[in-house]
């Protein structure tokens, strides 16, 4: 968990918006789009909440692990 940090996410954000530009601009149809914008929400609430973040990842995990 230490990776996903409030800077990690400003990051995965920006990165998915300048692709989200750069897909727009030329034009592709492709799946990606729908990638990015997964990117960018999840990048801009990790961003924003980081310990509301940690604790939904933290519930999943153990919720998947039972």
């Amino acid at each position: 968990m230490e990776y996903l940090t409030s800077t990690n996410g400003l990051i995965l954000f920006l990165i998915g918006l300048v692709h989200l530009i750069y897909l727009f601009f030329s034009g592709s149809k492709s799946f990606m789009r729908f990638i990015d914008a997964i990117a960018i929400v999840f990048g801009t609430a990790l961003w924003q909440y980081p310990e509301k973040i940690h604790a939904i990842i933290k519930v999943i995990l153990h919720t998947s692990n039972q």
